[in-house]
């Protein structure tokens, strides 16, 4: 079985460190930390979609390299049973999504550039839709989206949302400070900051391929 983390082909945190080794961006993440932002990010989302990875014995997260301590187990269940309190995320557990769905797309082609192996993990999918789970240092719903385009949420979804034939995106965020509120962001091609995120991918991969 393949392990996900393990795997070796391109993937949108991948790319955007690349990117981040490049200049193109100005931090990597809430606190600049890639391992952290991942490992508390993963904590959230297996409590969410795949409890039973939630070693709580050994605190660790099964199948991934990350860690936790009772703290932090604590805070993200708080944060995760306010999350199932919210209208918009009861809607679509409604809907019956897959979870932690694995993609590993052979010779994934974007915008005519030459393929590249890559591969993507999706909190939750439905045909059609893309639902991403992410926790934020955000209080506001302002800040927020403003996140969303700073720490490259939006390209990501770009990318799953061609990755899965996908016509509509929508990010939850979950904020890390109390009363732990949620945020809803839904993107899609008609989004103002399509074109321009759509516009670093292609850069993006193009140097990859070319640069790498």
């Amino acid at each position: 079985m393949t392990n996900y983390f393990d795997h070796h082909y391109l993937s949108n945190s991948k790319l955007s460190a690349f990117g981040a080794e490049l200049g193109f961006f100005r931090s990597f993440g809430e606190n600049n930390d890639p391992f952290e932002n991942y490992r508390l990010g993963t904590l959230f989302d297996l409590i969410a979609t795949e409890p039973c990875k939630v070693d709580r014995l050994n605190n660790v997260l099964i199948d991934t390299p990350y860690f936790f301590t009772d703290e932090e187990l604590k805070q993200n269940e708080i944060m995760f049973n306010k999350l199932k309190q919210h209208p918009v995320y009861k809607s679509i557990l409604d809907l019956n999504p897959s979870f932690q769905t694995e993609i590993y797309e052979d010779n994934f082609i974007f915008d005519n550039l030459p393929g590249v192996g890559f591969k993507a993990k999706l909190d939750l999918f439905l045909k059609g839709w893309v639902i991403d789970l992410k926790t934020t240092a955000c209080t506001s719903q302002q800040q927020f989206e403003a996140a969303c385009e700073m720490f490259g949420y939006f390209r990501q979804m770009i990318l799953y949302m061609i990755l899965t034939k996908s016509k509509k995106s929508t990010i939850i965020g979950v904020s890390k400070k109390k009363p732990y509120n949620v945020f809803i962001v839904n993107f899609d091609e008609n989004h103002p900051l399509y074109q321009s995120n759509y516009d670093t991918i292609k850069e993006l991969i193009f140097k990859y391929i070319f640069l790498r």
